[in-house]
C-alpha cells in the first residue's frame, strides 16, 4: 500500500508513505530525510471561480476525453502542492482519466492531460 502527505488541506506530490503485511507500524515515510515542507495557503483563488475556465478548456478537448456521460464533463479537484517546482495547484480530475492542473495563486492552466480510457 503506497500513500501520501495531506499537511494543511493540501496533498504533497511526493511525499510518499508506504506500509506491507510484514510492517506492524502502520504507515511509514518511505524516504526519512524528506521534511515537510511550510506552506503559505493565504491568497489562494477560489476553485470554484476557477472551474468555468478548466471546463472551457476541456470542452475543447472532449474528442480526447472519456465521455461516459453523453457530453458532460464532471469531476473533482484537490488541492496540491508540486515539491519539486516548490507551487500550489489545483488538480481537477475530469471525467474519470482525464486532469487539468491550474496555479492557486494565479489561475494559469499549467498542465493537463486528456485520456479517452483507451487501452492502446
Amino acid at each position: 500500500m503506497i500513500a501520501t502527505a495531506y499537511v494543511n488541506g493540501v496533498v504533497l506530490s511526493y511525499f510518499p508513505y508506504t506500509a506491507t503485511s510484514q510492517n506492524d507500524k502502520g504507515l511509514v515515510q518511505k524516504f526519512s530525510r524528506m521534511t515537510r515542507p511550510e506552506l503559505d495557503t493565504s491568497d489562494l483563488l477560489d476553485p470554484e471561480k476557477l472551474t468555468p475556465g478548466v471546463k472551457d478548456f476541456a470542452s475543447h478537448n472532449t474528442d480526447k476525453m472519456y465521455m461516459d456521460r453523453n457530453d458532460t464533463i464532471y469531476g473533482t479537484y484537490l488541492l496540491k502542492y508540486d515539491m519539486e517546482k516548490e507551487k500550489l495547484y489545483y488538480e481537477y480530475t475530469l471525467n474519470r482519466w482525464s486532469f487539468v492542473n491550474v496555479d492557486a495563486k494565479t489561475g494559469e492552466i499549467i498542465g493537463w492531460n486528456f485520456y479517452d480510457g483507451a487501452v492502446y
